[in-house]
């Protein structure tokens, strides 16, 4: 089949590591991008373009071919990366695993998270601007400031309730319930 090195070219891509992947959609959509732009110039210097109605139909083929694998690929890269299972080599789940809050849409998600004594918590801000995390009693904690794709994480030592805020976005609050 002509098209099954393309294919696997483009499978190759988009399932880097298992992972959806975002070249492979950049990819396609320049290739498809520089195709139109071709047919755009030679249907406007030449009136006679495409010519036969046999190159007529290869164009409009390839043009149908080259939309279809620019939506395909779009799609295949849309959805969320899957975690990788214990059975792919990945450390078991357990019951005090650490915990991740995300930082998305000035917001802390979730609000309330639990997690006992000894248990990290991890924040990641997924926001265009920068946030820190900072409590505001109980146990002590305060991150730098950090934008988009940073991290901070604090492991409590004492059971409890501390509420915590972005200092830079005053209304953005939540609370983390620490217990034995």
């Amino acid at each position: 089949m002509i098209l099954a090195a393309p294919l696997k070219l483009a499978a190759a891509l988009v399932l880097a590591e298992g992972e959806p992947s975002k070249t492979a959609f950049y990819i396609v959509g320049a290739v498809f991008a520089a195709w139109a732009v071709t047919v755009s110039v030679l249907g406007l210097r030449s009136a006679e373009f495409p010519g036969t109605p046999a190159r007529a139909r290869l164009v409009m083929g390839i043009s149908i071919v080259l939309a279809l694998s620019a939506v395909s690929v779009a799609v295949a890269t849309s959805g969320t990366p899957k975690k990788k299972s214990a059975a792919a080599g990945a450390a078991p789940a357990s019951s005090h695993a650490g915990v991740t809050v995300v930082m998305k849409n000035i917001a802390f998600v979730p609000r309330t998270v639990t997690v006992h004594v000894g248990q990290k918590v991890e924040w990641i801000n997924q926001d265009s601007t920068a946030h820190n995390v900072t409590a505001a009693n109980g146990q002590t904690f305060q991150s730098p400031t950090f934008g988009l794709g940073g991290t901070f994480s604090y492991t409590p030592t004492a059971p409890g309730s501390i509420p915590y805020v972005c200092t830079i976005h005053p209304n953005m609050l939540a609370t983390l319930i620490v217990k034995p």
